[in-house]
């Protein structure tokens, strides 16, 4: 269930390339990234003081005041039982989140990244910034709708780079809520531009279909012959 949502989760994304990003659905744990933040206490109360994160299944498990619900799937479904990055927002300006090595990348190309941001609390959410190798490539300011999976995609160009860091940080320093989550980072090639990408499931079912075809026409060219 967890790969298909991936997968779909890229689709959306504009992109059916390999995902550079190495654990971006939280499921090896705490591999593939590094953070500025505390690791937090297990137990119900893991999530204080401030400026702390887990990956789990439910930030509920760490915090009473929490949310219960589930990680990413395409469709905002929040019931599977797979991973998130949880997160108690640090007071702490500047404090990098989440944060990749060096991922290798072509010169002068096009690469999609996308995330997923919820809020497991409603006061004062989070107002996050992406960047790569210290260039800003967008914001997102999580939901006040607890367990509400937003969407962030952004098309960035490497241009004389031949390799890409990936941070996020967030903007808010307020010591009461800012509690939030990501999943499903993802980070390829471009395929599609955001103005041809084609989200809908629909659009993917018609394109394998005329892939489809173009195999069957070719077989019956060869068998002609």
């Amino acid at each position: 269930m967890k790969k298909i949502a991936l997968l779909a989760g890229c689709l959306a994304f504009g992109s059916a390339n390999a995902n550079l990003i190495t654990n971006g659905n939280f499921e090896n744990g705490y591999n593939g990234f590094l953070s500025e933040l505390t690791l937090a206490q297990t137990g119900s109360t893991g999530f204080y003081p401030e400026g702390v994160y887990a990956v789990t299944s439910d930030p509920k498990k760490h915090h009473p005041d929490a949310t219960s619900y589930g990680d990413h799937t395409y469709f905002n479904d929040a019931t599977t039982t797979g991973h998130m990055l949880a997160v108690n927002g640090s007071s702490r300006a500047n404090t990098i989140i989440w944060t990749t090595g060096s991922i290798a990348v072509q010169q002068n190309s096009q690469y999609d990244f996308g995330a997923f941001l919820s809020s497991w609390h409603p006061a004062s959410p989070a107002e996050l910034l992406f960047s790569i190798n210290g260039e800003t490539i967008g914001n997102l300011t999580a939901s006040t709708t607890t367990g509400k999976w937003e969407h962030f995609f952004s098309t960035w160009n490497s241009g004389t780079n031949d390799f890409a860091t990936i941070s996020i940080v967030n903007n808010n320093t307020a010591p009461a809520g800012n509690d939030f989550a990501l999943d499903d980072l993802y980070f390829g090639e471009a395929i599609f531009s955001r103005a041809t990408q084609v989200p809908e499931p629909t659009g993917f079912a018609l394109l394998a279909l005329g892939l489809a075809g173009a195999m069957t026409m070719r077989r019956r060219k060869s068998a002609v012959k």
